[in-house]
C-alpha cells in the first residue's frame, strides 16, 4: 500500500465534526420516510438517541435546506411554470368575472374606411405632430409668489 492510499483510508476513517456532516448521508432516507408519513419529531428523537446532538429546530432547518438543494435539480423552477391564463385570478384565488367581449369584426371594417392606419398617419410629419399633440398638454408655468 502506498502512502497516498494509506492517507486516503485514514482521511475516510476520520469522524465528521459537524452535525450536518453526520446527517448528510442519512438525509435521502430521512426525507423519503418523512414523505411516507413518519413524523419529523419521531425521526429527531431517533437521531438524538443515537448520540447526535441536534436541536429539533436545527434538524428541521437541515431537512429544509436538503430539500431545497435537491428540489432545484428534480423539479422545474416556479418561473418555468406558466400560470393558467384561462381564468385570471384576483389574488384571493377566486376567478375574476369576465365580461363578454364585443364583436369587433364589423367595427374594424368601418374603422378602416373612416380613419387611416397608424402607419400611414406617422409617415407624414404634420400627421405625426398632430398625433403626438393629442396626448400632450402643456401646463402653465408656475411662478413663485414673492
Amino acid at each position: 500500500m502506498t502512502d497516498t492510499d494509506q492517507l486516503k483510508t485514514m482521511i475516510s476513517g476520520l469522524a465528521t465534526k459537524t452535525v450536518y456532516g453526520q446527517l448528510e448521508p442519512l438525509m435521502p432516507e430521512i426525507d423519503r420516510r418523512i414523505r411516507e408519513g413518519v413524523p419529523r419529531a419521531e425521526i429527531h428523537k431517533l437521531i438524538t438517541a443515537q448520540g447526535i446532538e441536534i436541536s429539533e429546530g436545527t434538524f428541521y432547518n437541515y431537512l429544509h435546506r436538503y430539500r431545497k438543494r435537491n428540489a432545484k435539480t428534480a423539479t422545474p423552477s416556479k418561473a418555468a411554470i406558466k400560470p393558467n391564463l384561462e381564468q385570471p385570478q384576483n389574488g384571493n384565488s377566486a376567478p375574476v368575472p369576465q365580461e363578454p367581449k364585443p364583436d369587433t369584426s364589423l367595427q374594424a371594417e368601418v374603422k378602416d374606411e373612416a380613419e387611416p392606419s397608424l402607419d400611414e398617419m406617422l409617415k407624414n410629419e404634420q400627421s405625426r405632430e398632430e398625433f403626438t399633440n393629442q396626448f400632450m398638454t402643456q401646463r402653465p408655468i408656475r411662478r413663485k409668489k414673492p
